[in-house]
């Protein structure tokens, strides 16, 4: 299995001061932690400073897509950008399960996104790249995906 030569980036995105958007979260929990504000809060608009440091160490990326719930745009970001695409929750979910607000609910859909390609990077809004990347960080030589780091502590890297 080859190397790809350029791949995709998604990241998944909420604003939480959305008017109404947390009285929405509140209307649709059935726990108090649920609705808890910190679950939702970006203080520092991280998403900004992640997009920058991807363009400057990133540059084999070939498209950024920015998941999110309809309307929810970044009020900053540049949506004429050849190379980033805004796609909302409605466009690839089924209607009937939305709004969601459980990343494993969205995370799962984030295949169905059109014209993503076969290969793709998921990130959240608060993953910085500190230095030059390359395909080689994420791909053994043989085309394998390089999976990095876990909270249980296995042995790591390994390759699938």
């Amino acid at each position: 299995m080859p190397t790809p030569s350029a791949i995709d980036v998604v990241y998944t995105w909420v604003q939480q001061d959305w008017p109404g958007y947390m009285e929405m979260v509140q209307r649709h929990s059935s726990r108090p932690r649920d609705a808890n504000p910190e679950r939702f809060r970006d203080h520092y608009t991280l998403l900004r400073y992640s997009l920058r440091s991807l363009e400057r160490f990133c540059p084999w990326v070939r498209t950024v897509t920015l998941f999110t719930m309809r309307p929810q745009v970044p009020s900053w970001l540049r949506r004429d950008h050849p190379r980033l695409r805004l796609v909302h929750h409605d466009e690839v979910m089924d209607p009937a399960i939305l709004p969601t607000f459980n990343c494993n609910a969205i995370e799962s859909h984030l295949h169905l996104i059109p014209g993503l390609g076969e290969h793709f990077i998921y990130l959240n809004d608060d993953f910085l790249f500190g230095r030059a990347t390359s395909l080689a960080d994420f791909y053994a030589p043989d085309g394998r995906i390089k999976i990095f780091g876990t909270w249980a502590g296995e042995r790591l890297p390994f390759r699938l």
